[in-house]
């Protein structure tokens, strides 16, 4: 963090969102070695005279294109893959002027995505404050990217390693992917979803009217807490919109088709393909070796006391 905390580092955006200030951003944070030029434009000239011109918007794309205003842009670096360059950029916006976060963070993002191939980082402000996103290779199509929560950068940029010494795209790709994305919410948890699934219990009702009567002690409070918990409106959590944000905006969606994806999906089918083999050579080796060994305890079946020491070592025990 170069002497500065991350939530310091944070703050000085989220005060002042401006170029110079998202230079500094990126490189306290750790993404960026050395300052790079950052160039501002409007999102309108952007996409129409930069991004891909074989695209087609809708009058919804159009309209968001044209309210968005200034953007941010880093120049283009390149990773390594197996088959060639994947360039790859950051892009800044304040997208705060909008209320409803997550839908118009996940919008912009599937825009440029769509304006532009390769991978792309969002440094994305919004009312609750900064988000990092990036696009997102996924087998569903628009599940094509992801946001961080806001709450949590502070701790993302203390702890994630974000591999920028490598050239190797997937190390880089990997280390972003999963410092960011948010983790499903579970704000209810089984036994309690069990509960209320149940909804009022009479017999508990029953025991409280009992215990009034007996020990003379009011049970309004309780009574009212515990029907309470059966008419709360269990709140969605940020992962949980974020899906639904991405399902809504599926169409929101290149027509075209883009070779520098098709080449990563093939290189990743590949490499799912070599752990998957390698998997199957050591789970091979580990039966061999398992078979190995009850053949050795078969010979020494005549000996139940050698048979118990063999037993114990295979299982690491003494």
């Amino acid at each position: 963090m170069l002497g500065l905390s991350a939530n310091e580092v944070i703050e000085e955006l989220n005060n002042d969102f401006c170029a110079f200030q998202v230079s500094e951003f990126l490189e306290k944070s750790g993404f960026l070695q050395d300052k790079q030029p950052c160039i501002t434009e409007d999102l309108q000239r952007l996409i129409f005279l930069q991004g891909n011109q074989e695209e087609v918007y809708t009058v919804l794309e159009r309209k968001f294109i044209e309210q968005v205003g200034k953007v941010y842009i880093f120049p283009e670096f390149y990773k390594k893959t197996k088959r060639g360059n994947m360039p790859c950029r950051f892009i800044a916006v304040d997208l705060s002027k909008w209320w409803n976060d997550i839908y118009n963070a996940v919008f912009f993002m599937k825009i440029i995505i769509k304006a532009f191939s390769g991978f792309s980082l969002f440094i994305i402000k919004s009312n609750d404050g900064i988000h990092l996103g990036a696009r997102l290779f996924d087998k569903t199509e628009w599940k094509n990217c992801t946001l961080s929560r806001s709450d949590e950068l502070p701790d993302i940029l203390g702890e994630a390693d974000w591999e920028n010494d490598t050239d190797d795209f997937f190390a880089f790709y990997n280390s972003v992917i999963e410092a960011i994305t948010p983790v499903t919410d579970n704000h209810i948890g089984y036994d309690e979803k069990i509960l209320k699934s149940r909804g009022v219990q009479a017999g508990y009702v029953d025991m409280l009217n009992e215990i009034e009567n007996i020990y003379g002690e009011s049970i309004l409070d309780e009574l009212e807490r515990y029907r309470g918990t059966f008419e709360e409106i269990e709140e969605q959590g940020f992962a949980e919109i974020l899906g639904e944000c991405l399902e809504d905006l599926k169409d929101v969606c290149s027509t075209k088709i883009n070779t520098i994806e098709m080449l990563f999906e093939a290189e990743e089918l590949e490499k799912m393909a070599e752990k998957a083999e390698a998997q199957r050579n050591v789970d091979f080796e580990s039966s061999i070796n398992s078979e190995s060994n009850y053949i050795v305890l078969g010979e020494l079946s005549d000996d139940p006391e050698v048979i118990i020491k063999k037993l114990k070592n295979l299982k690491g025990l003494r």
